[in-house]
């Protein structure tokens, strides 16, 4: 029933009968998709039924009726189901007051609605079946039949179904049911009550039986409980109809139902593709059936279907005896085929040479045939010229290289693609099949319309004549002298798969490299194993003819090492070069190295031969012509160097002209670093007068001076006894730059400070660095009194430093002095507390360029008992006065002025 439907006719105002029919409707469901509903066991007469209120589908019924009755009031059909609805669901006093109040009115109905009045009667019994009042319940059932004798109506013989059933009494109540099946009755309350007879029993050649089971379909019935009744007297007709059997068996696929349908079709002598379906699921789920196995392996011939199980084959194999000779064939195809039935083959080995030669007298073919064929000729042991063996040549040669396309499309152009041919092939499919001639399995396909226009969509399926062709046919036919382009490719390809194939097969490799088919790809690989061939066989010319004009990137990881070597034997360069520059990695060092000897002979190769040397000499591969390559045209980073010095100096190999090219490199580079300065260290030690040694020392009093780079120990160390040899006065400063900012500590350290101080002094100039870590430089007046003015420039310029002090209205300037390293410097005098605003100018031929003005403050207190000192004496004075002793700064000017000398100063 269309719940749907009614649900939607009674959304607005439902009518009656919509509110009847859909409540019906929700009655069903509750009966037959609910599988509590259906009884255990057969009731005895007089046994009612129980109802079962928490039924979900019951209660949306009887919700549906009383909305009805409140919308459109109450009408005989809505009271009568009412009645039912409170019998179901177990309200029977309810329904004994209702039905009270309809008896009322009973001689009326009898007398003017034979409809109504058959259904109160109905109730009555029913009602009285459900409170175990069987004697009631009979007489109403009496009054029923009585009063509907003559009656042709379906309704009576239904209603008394019903009630047969109810009360326990199935056989009259499956007679009733058929009665009013057969005068046309199709109410679904028959087919429900039918649930509950055929639980109990069915009988055999039951008319209702086939229309029931697919109304349970359509209407979602579960069957599970009644299946096992159903199955034993299911209909033929019922199991002929592909839709309905299949339907029911995707719901209720039990053993007994699926034996009954296998059953079926073996009675029917079915072979085809859906009897092969439940051959097969009733051997998977071992369900014990005579005869089964002969019967799916024949459907599987049939079918064209190759999965078979050991079990079932060794079932059929046990019964050869008058099988037909196509099925025979068909099952010494498989065992020869499927590696797992290789047993039975090799268990009737003589019988399957009779067999295949009993074939050959018939002229039997087909792809079964030919796989017993090829058999044959393998494994007969027969003289060359037997008759048979020619007749088994005869068919199998043909048929070898040949594959059965099959498609859905009637007509079209079949393109083949194959990895070993240069060009495509093309084929004419007529009538939905086309035979194919390919080299190997490995080809694809494609589809198009017979004018080459359109591509076609469909699937073509490709199944080869011989199926898994022993690699021993292609060599027994070309023995024979074939010579066919398939057949040499397949021999191709058996050489390929061998590590190293015997050089008696060398001619099969030349043969098919003579082919105008062969592609490009297949041809690198048959010249790559040929080339090999030969290196193996010691013809180092043939296999430099053979790999000279391959592209390395097609070649296997395994052949490099021997094209490096036959590059080499044959003195090409290039392409040794070219090999080594691409695919190095994949070459062992053994033959890199002999390739690299070689290779630095020739002309024009060291840039090419530069890098791989370096590698071989990071692996410890150490040589000393290499080593020269590579500091002569390797272009490394300064951290590759120094990983190759490391790596050297582990075997103890003279590494002084690598690490002299670090030093060098690394002075060139402006790269100081921890690494360069051991490497640094390491040379100084050997050989100190080498210029790369003095050039790095200048780098390093660059970077210690100008961006305060911190030195390893060991490398200030080498700086100081170079400056102890050498005394460069540049280089003390860069030093004493290293003491005062990074607080380092060395038995030189006094000196040093002393010598760059005292340089500084006799220059009148000053680094700033020395005022600012004054605390560090003990006993230095020079410094106290002095202002440092630095300015970083190119050499050759005029360069004055202009200043003043806040009470000053000009400015005296003083000219810088260029010391190193782009470096210009001044020192000015000011006093404790003065402050002083200065910029720095460059003076050229065509005008001047200034920095902006800036000022500093002098913020050191420095003061002296020597009187003698003119800024100490004004100094002192400054400083006693700002701390408001005037008594000792006019004895401090008094002991000055007493010197004879001239004095310029101002009392703050």
């Amino acid at each position: 029933m269309n719940t749907a439907a009614l649900e939607a006719a009674c959304a607005g105002k439902p009518a009656a009968r919509a509110a009847v029919g859909l409540a019906v409707s929700h009655w069903l469901r509750g009966r037959i998709v609910n599988a509590q509903h259906l009884p255990l066991a057969a009731p005895t007469l007089g046994a009612p039924r129980s109802g079962s209120p928490d039924n979900i589908e019951w209660q949306k019924a009887f919700f549906v009726l009383t909305t009805a009755k409140k919308s459109c009031g109450v009408s005989p059909e809505l009271l009568l189901m009412t009645i039912f609805m409170q019998i179901e669901l177990g309200n029977v006093e309810i329904a004994v007051e209702m039905l009270s109040q309809l008896s009322e009115s009973k001689n009326g109905l009898r007398a003017n609605n034979s409809r109504i009045y058959r259904m109160y009667l109905f109730l009555q019994a029913l009602l009285e079946i459900r409170r175990q009042k069987s004697r009631r319940a009979r007489k109403f059932l009496k009054i029923l039949s009585d009063y509907a004798s003559l009656d042709k109506d379906p309704m009576t013989p239904l209603l008394k179904g019903i009630l047969g059933i109810e009360s326990g009494d199935y056989e009259l109540g499956c007679q009733m049911l058929n009665l009013a099946f057969n005068l046309g009755c199709r109410s679904p309350f028959l087919y429900a009550y039918l649930y509950d007879c055929y639980s109990v029993r069915a009988q055999k050649n039951d008319p209702m039986l086939a229309p029931f089971l697919k109304w349970s379909l359509t209407h979602e019935a579960d069957l599970f409980d009644i299946m096992d009744e159903i199955v034993d007297v299911m209909p033929q007709k019922f199991l002929q109809d592909a839709f309905w059997r299949d339907w029911l068996y995707r719901l209720h696929h039990g053993e007994s139902f699926l034996k009954k349908i296998v059953q079926y079709f073996m009675g029917e002598g079915n072979y085809t593709q859906s009897a092969l379906r439940y051959y097969k699921e009733a051997e998977q789920r071992l369900i014990s059936i005579p005869e089964l196995p002969q019967f799916l392996v024949s459907a599987s011939y049939r079918s064209r279907s190759e999965a078979l199980s050991r079990s079932v084959m060794e079932a059929a194999m046990a019964r050869t005896e008058g099988m037909d000779m196509g099925l025979l064939a068909f099952c010494y195809h498989l065992t020869l085929t499927v590696k797992s039935l290789s047993q039975l083959a090799d268990a009737k080995k003589t019988e399957l040479l009779l067999f295949t030669m009993r074939c050959l007298e018939n002229g039997m073919k087909g792809r079964y045939a030919i796989t017993l064929y090829q058999h044959f000729l393998l494994n007969s042991g027969l003289a060359p010229d037997d008759k048979h063996r020619r007749m088994a040549e005869e068919i199998v040669w043909p048929l070898m290289f040949m594959s059965e396309v099959r498609c859905k499309a009637p007509e079209a152009k079949l393109i083949v693609s194959e990895w070993e041919k240069r060009e495509l092939s093309k084929f004419d499919l007529r009538d939905g099949s086309a035979m194919i001639e390919t080299c190997s399995s490995n080809f694809r396909l494609a589809l198009m319309s017979v004018d080459e226009k359109t591509v076609l969509d469909e699937e073509a399926i490709a199944t080869p004549m011989l199926k898994s062709p022993d690699p021993r046919i292609y060599r027994y036919f070309y023995d024979k002298g074939f010579r066919t382009f398939p057949l040499m490719a397949a021999l191709a390809h058996g050489l390929l798969n061998q590590k190293n194939p015997p050089q008696a097969d060398a001619n099969i490799f030349l043969g098919i490299l003579r082919a105008p088919e062969l592609s490009k790809a297949f041809s690198s690989k048959i010249k790559a194993a040929a080339g090999h061939m030969s290196f193996m066989a010691g013809a180092l010319d043939d296999a430099c003819e053979h790999m000279k004009p391959l592209d390395e990137s097609q070649v296997s990881k395994e052949l490099l090492d021997e094209m490096l070597a036959v590059f080499i034997h044959a003195k090409a360069w290039e392409k040794a070069g070219l090999l080594l520059a691409k695919h190095r990695g994949s070459c062992s060092d053994k033959t890199i190295y002999a390739a690299l000897k070689q290779l630095q002979k020739a002309e024009g190769y060291a840039d090419m031969v530069a890098e791989p040397a370096y590698e071989l000499l990071i692996n410890n591969w150490y040589d000393k012509e290499l080593m020269d390559i590579v500091l002569e045209n390797f272009k490394a980073s300064s951290r590759q160097w120094r990983s190759l010095s490391r790596v050297l100096e582990a075997v103890g190999a003279d590494v002084s002209a690598l690490n002299e090219s670090i030093l060098t490199y690394a002075v060139f580079s402006r790269n100081l670093t921890e690494g360069a300065e051991m490497i640094f260290a390491s040379l100084w030690r050997k050989s100190p007068e080498l210029k790369a040694v003095r050039d790095f020392s200048c780098l390093c009093a660059y970077e210690m001076l100008v961006n305060l780079y911190r030195p390893l120990h060991e490398t200030l160390s080498i700086l100081e006894k170079i400056y102890i040899e050498d005394k460069d006065p540049i280089l003390a400063c860069a030093i004493s730059h290293s003491y005062l900012q990074h607080g380092l500590e060395t038995p030189l350290r006094s000196r040093i400070l002393a010598d760059s101080c005292q340089f500084q002094k006799e220059n009148d100039v000053l680094f700033p660095i020395f005022k600012e870590k004054r605390d560090n430089i003990p006993n230095y007046p020079y410094i106290d009194k002095n202002q440092p003015f630095m300015y970083r420039g190119p050499q050759g310029k005029e360069v004055w430093v202009h200043y003043k002090t806040s009470e000053e209205g000009a400015y005296r300037r003083k000219k810088m002095k260029y010391l190193r390293f782009c470096t210009y410097c001044a020192a000015a005098a000011v006093f404790y507390k003065e402050t002083i605003t200065y910029c720095i100018v460059v003076e050229m031929p065509n005008g001047s360029i200034s920095t902006k003005e800036m000022q500093v403050e002098n913020k050191v207190r420095a003061s002296s008992d020597d009187s003698r000192d003119s800024f100490y004496a004004i100094n002192s004075a400054s400083m006693s006065q700002m701390m408001l002793r005037y008594d000792e700064a006019e004895e401090i000017v008094s002991k000055y002025a007493n010197g004879k000398r001239e004095i310029k100063f101002r009392l703050l």
